[in-house]
């Protein structure tokens, strides 16, 4: 008997233990052929070709992981806020979602149902609980990061191990500590502005011959030149939806 599961893999959509992994609303969920995940909870609506995600990654509230990411284990994005200015920050002020089935605190919910739909109207209209995450291209996050609900990761990014992240990451800033700092550049800023101007992951750079990627400068010049000349193809990998798959 197939399973979707099964039916990704096929496509080239490796999930590695699929009994212990949750995808959260999966009907909304591409996947780009090919990528690799490990065992988690992933509420992502777009996955990138060539991306990989480690181990025990709990990965909410996300529009897109990149393409070529490199992604560790135990990651953990988007988890939900909480209102600081309230009385409490306990969802019980804002939310009926828990203790449903308690007396008393069904009694409060009872007694107290216009100042707890005010509250939940204002925590909404707020947007701390409300944003939501992308991880850019070429990403590369160490083992253990948190990064909160909201944040924009860009292009080329990388994220120490152990990092939390409050706020969006530039591109190829390299970052990392609690909470997570610049630490420095990949590259200048010209050759920066270079690879953002490219995007060179919007390209099949993968029949190029003599294309020596350790020497940046030198690919980026070889990649401009193909481009500027309508000789670089475009990348178009296999886009596969939930709904392919059953």
């Amino acid at each position: 008997m197939t399973t979707p599961f099964l039916e990704l893999a096929r496509h080239h959509i490796d999930i590695v233990s699929p009994d212990e992994t949750k995808l959260i609303r999966p009907a909304d969920m591409t996947f780009e052929s090919p990528i690799w995940l490990a065992r988690g909870h992933y509420d992502v609506r777009s996955f990138g070709a060539y991306s990989y995600v480690g181990e025990d990654a709990l990965i909410m509230a996300t529009d897109r992981i990149g393409r070529y990411c490199s992604i560790a284990r135990r990651l953990t994005v988007g988890e939900s806020e909480h209102p600081t200015g309230y009385l409490s920050t306990s969802p019980m002020f804002y939310t009926t979602r828990y203790w449903k089935r308690h007396p008393e605190t069904m009694s409060f919910y009872r007694h107290q149902a216009g100042t707890i739909k005010k509250a939940a109207d204002v925590f909404r209209l707020e947007g701390s609980n409300e944003g939501r995450n992308t991880i850019g291209n070429d990403v590369w996050i160490g083992e253990g990061v948190f990064i909160r609900r909201g944040c924009k990761i860009g292009d080329g990014a990388i994220i120490a191990s152990r990092a939390v992240i409050t706020r969006d990451v530039p591109p190829y800033a390299v970052v990392g500590g609690t909470p997570a700092r610049i630490i420095k550049y990949r590259f200048a800023p010209d050759v920066i502005a270079r690879l953002q101007a490219l995007c060179w992951w919007d390209y099949d750079i993968r029949n190029i011959d003599e294309l020596d990627w350790t020497n940046v400068e030198a690919t980026l010049s070889r990649l401009e030149t193909l481009k500027a000349s309508g000789k670089l193809t475009p990348f178009t990998p296999d886009i596969i939806t939930w709904k392919d798959v059953t």
